[in-house]
């Protein structure tokens, strides 16, 4: 594998790893050199796009040719409507909030077209703190999987945590992030596996691991926003093939943080940020994990 640059030189929100076609991992070889292929639109087989909406959160898991999964939806309702724009997407079959704060929800208020969409949420989410007009709201269970399916792909996401007991133990919402595992399996046997974290800290991702301590996934969306806070047991534990930070630039918590994009450095794990990247969409593509987005590296 060929990473760029001195790791020891990184800053907390600049310098990302690019890497060649060479390269197979687990049976994917990666293929694109992150950042250097900017596109206008997401290509017709993305599975997930990781959505730059600053700092907060929001993805999409590709269902139709024009309807995805939502999860979490940043706070800034243009960005994210940029976002399902650039992806093609016109209807959502499910939004999944991981937590309250708002950087993960506030942009559906001004959202109006989905408020008739099913919600899912943790067994612990406020219901005072749901987007004003979603009221189809429906509690995930710890173990509990949903199926989506549609022409182009379907979609099992399976509820790891919270467990809905030990919950609130640390009053954090944080750490009761509604943490989904999502099998996503489109035509031509593209199978990927992505892991939604929302904002899980250590405590979280203790208590994540220590009831499902076989957890695997080929992406990751790193925890909260690649804080100090989230550790990196997790990033060991999934052993994924690409991480993905979704985080604003210039944020005033130092997101992503250094001791989280060194450690990725140091352990081989391709890395893509929506700082550099804007947009990223993920697909496989004749056994080759491929990425493409919406800015070429080193936008202003």
């Amino acid at each position: 594998m060929s990473i760029r640059g001195n790791h020891r030189r990184m800053r907390r929100q600049q310098t990302w790893f690019f890497w060649l076609i060479i390269t197979v991992l687990a049976g994917f070889t990666i293929g694109h050199e992150l950042g250097t292929q900017r596109v206008t639109a997401a290509p017709h087989q993305w599975q997930i796009v990781t959505c730059d909406v600053g700092q907060g959160s929001a993805s999409l898991i590709h269902i139709d040719h024009d309807s995805a999964v939502l999860v979490d939806a940043g706070d800034e309702p243009d960005k994210l409507l940029g976002c399902l724009n650039w992806a093609g997407i016109s209807k959502l079959e499910g939004i999944f909030l991981t937590h309250e704060h708002e950087d993960h929800v506030k942009a559906l208020e001004s959202v109006e077209k989905f408020r008739g969409t099913p919600v899912y949420v943790s067994t612990v989410f406020e219901q005072k703190q749901l987007p004003s007009g979603y009221t189809n709201l429906q509690r995930q269970l710890q173990g509990q999987s949903l199926g989506f399916t549609g022409d182009q792909c379907s979609v099992e996401a399976k509820t790891l945590s919270p467990d809905g007991l030990t919950a609130h133990l640390e009053a954090s919402y944080n750490n009761d992030s509604l943490t989904e595992l999502l099998n996503i399996s489109c035509i031509e046997d593209r199978n990927l596996t992505y892991l939604a974290t929302g904002d899980l800290e250590k405590p979280g991702v203790q208590k994540l691991l220590s009831q499902n301590p076989d957890v695997h996934a080929d992406v990751l969306a790193v925890p909260h926003h690649g804080s100090k806070g989230a550790g990196t047991a997790l990033l060991e534990a999934t052993h994924p093939q690409l991480a993905l930070i979704s985080a604003g630039k210039n944020n005033e918590y130092g997101h992503p943080h250094q001791e989280i994009t060194q450690y990725l450095a140091q352990h081989h794990v391709p890395t893509a940020s929506t700082i550099e990247s804007g947009h990223i969409a993920t697909y496989v593509e004749q056994g080759r994990l491929m990425m493409v987005s919406s800015h070429a590296r080193g936008r202003s």
